[in-house]
C-alpha cells in the first residue's frame, strides 16, 4: 500500500486566489497540478479557504455590540503595552509560540494520515514559521524543502510590522524599541534553525534572494551549505470587468491622459512613496498623466490631486490595470511578484524597480521595463519616457508580455516545472 512515493506542500494558512503571497502561489500550484494531471504531490493547508470567506463575511456584518467588544480589546492591548511593555512582548511570544505547537501537531497528523497509504518523499513548507512548527512535533527524517516568500527574510518583516502597530499605541520610543528588537531576534532564531534544518531550498530564481543577501547577515553563510534550485512561478490570467474608456469615463480620467496604474498594499517595501514622490515631478514636465490607484490608503495616503486616483480596496483590479497605459512596479525589494504575471496576462507593459525577481522577468521581455535607479526621480524620468510613446507601441510591448505570460507563465508551466524538478531530486527520476 506505501509503494507509491508521493510530495507533501503543506501551509499553515488558507490558499486563496489573488491575494497575493505564499496563499496564492499555492492556489496557483495547486490549479495546475489539477490540469496537468499530477497526481503525486499534494498541496494541502491547515486552514481552508471557505473558512476564510465565511470569516471575513461575517466580520463585514458585525453587531455593533461586537466591534464595542473588540475596541476594548484593543484598548486593553494599548494600555498593557504602554504601561507594561514587558508583559506585552511575554504574552505576545507565548501566544506565537503555543501557536507553532498547534500547527505542528496538525502537521503531523496530515503527515501520519498520507503515510497510511503512501510513502512521504519530501515536504515543502512555504514559510520559515511553518516549518519550525513541523520540528516542534516531527522526529521523523523526510527530506524538507523551504520557500520564504517575503520580502525580506521574514525577522525583518515582523520587525517592521510591529513597529508600525506599536506606533498607533504610544509614541514612547524606548518601549517601542525593546519589544521590536525582541521580536526581531526571537523570529531571527526561528529563521536560522528553519533555513539550517531544511535539506533544500526553493527560490523563484537567482535574483529573488537578493534582498535576503543584503539584509540578513547569515544568509548567504547558510545558502552556501544547501542545495538551492529555482523555479519560476505562474499565475492564473487576469481579466476584467469594465472595459478601458468605461472605467476612466467612471473616475473622471481623460480618454487622451496617459495612465499609469498601480494596484497593492500602501506601503514603503512596495514602492508605493517612491511613486507618491515620482508623480509630484512627472506632473511638473507632463500634466496630462495621471495615477490610477487600488489598494486600501493605510499605512501611507494618496496624494490630494484629481489625477491621483485612488479606487480603494478592489475584486476587480483587471479594470483598473486595463484602464491604463502602463503598470508601475516600483518594489524597493521583492522575492517574485504574481502581480507582474497578471499584468502580462493582461497584455499591458510594466514598469518595474530593477530588484529580485523584477529582473528575471525584465530580462526575458522588453514590455516589463526597469528603471534601475531605486529614486522617485529615476521613476519619474521613465514615466515621462513611456508618456511619448504611441499607442502603437505600447500596445506591442503589452503583446511581447503577453506571448511570454502565455508560453512561461501559466499555472500549467508552473506546475510542469515543478513536478520536473521535485521528480528528478526526491523520486529519482533523473535516474530512469
Amino acid at each position: 500500500m506505501r509503494e507509491k512515493n508521493i510530495g507533501l506542500v503543506l501551509a499553515s494558512f488558507p490558499l486563496l486566489e489573488r491575494r497575493g503571497g505564499p496563499s496564492t502561489y499555492l492556489f496557483n500550484l495547486k490549479k495546475g497540478f489539477q490540469q496537468t494531471n499530477v497526481d503525486d504531490i499534494f498541496v494541502e493547508s491547515l486552514k481552508s479557504s471557505e473558512d476564510y470567506y465565511k470569516k471575513l463575511n461575517v466580520a463585514s456584518s458585525y453587531s455593533i455590540a461586537h466591534r464595542v467588544k473588540r475596541s476594548l480589546k484593543q484598548m486593553l492591548k494599548k494600555q498593557l503595552f504602554k504601561l507594561f511593555p514587558k508583559q506585552y512582548l511575554k504574552i505576545s511570544l507565548g501566544y506565537s509560540s503555543k501557536n507553532f505547537k498547534i500547527n505542528g501537531e496538525k502537521f503531523l497528523k496530515l503527515f501520519e494520515k498520507f503515510e497510511e497509504n503512501y510513502k512521504v518523499s519530501f515536504m515543502h513548507f512555504h514559510s520559515t514559521v511553518d516549518l519550525y512548527s513541523w520540528l516542534t512535533s516531527a522526529k521523523n527524517t523526510v527530506p524538507l524543502i523551504l520557500t520564504s516568500h517575503s520580502p525580506y527574510a521574514l525577522h525583518i518583516e515582523f520587525a517592521e510590522y510591529t513597529k508600525y502597530s506599536l506606533e498607533k499605541f504610544s509614541s514612547k520610543s524606548s518601549a517601542i524599541n525593546f519589544v521590536v528588537e525582541n521580536i526581531k531576534n526571537y523570529y531571527e532564531k526561528i529563521d536560522e534553525i528553519a533555513f539550517e534544518k531544511a535539506d533544500c531550498l526553493v527560490f523563484a530564481c537567482e535574483d529573488s534572494m537578493e534582498s535576503y543577501s543584503k539584509t540578513w547577515k547569515r544568509f548567504d553563510e547558510i545558502v552556501a551549505r544547501k542545495k538551492v534550485i529555482f523555479i519560476p512561478t505562474g499565475t492564473i490570467p487576469l481579466s476584467y470587468g469594465i472595459d478601458r474608456d468605461s472605467f476612466r469615463e467612471k473616475y473622471n480620467i481623460p480618454k487622451d491622459a496617459f495612465v499609469v496604474s498601480y494596484v497593492g498594499r500602501h506601503i514603503a517595501v512596495k514602492g508605493y512613496d517612491l511613486l507618491c514622490e515620482a508623480a509630484e515631478h512627472v506632473w511638473k514636465k507632463n500634466k496630462n498623466v495621471y495615477f490610477l490607484i487600488a489598494g486600501k490608503q493605510e499605512p501611507l495616503k494618496g496624494l490630494k490631486d484629481n489625477r491621483w486616483v485612488e479606487v480603494g480596496w478592489t475584486n476587480d483590479p483587471g479594470s483598473v490595470i486595463n484602464a491604463s497605459d502602463v503598470f508601475a512596479l516600483p518594489d524597493k525589494a521583492t522575492f517574485f511578484d504574481l502581480a507582474l504575471l497578471e499584468v502580462m496576462s493582461l497584455a499591458k507593459p510594466a514598469l518595474v524597480s530593477y530588484t529580485g525577481g523584477n529582473k528575471f522577468v525584465a530580462r526575458q521581455s522588453e514590455g516589463v521595463i526597469p528603471f534601475m535607479d531605486l529614486t522617485a526621480r529615476a521613476l519619474a524620468e521613465k514615466i515621462l519616457e513611456l508618456s511619448t510613446y504611441e499607442r502603437e507601441v505600447l500596445e506591442r510591448l503589452g503583446k511581447v508580455n503577453y506571448d511570454l505570460y502565455n508560453s512561461f507563465y501559466t499555472v500549467d508551466a508552473f506546475a510542469k516545472r515543478y513536478r520536473e524538478k521535485m521528480g528528478k531530486i526526491f523520486f529519482d527520476e533523473d535516474k530512469m
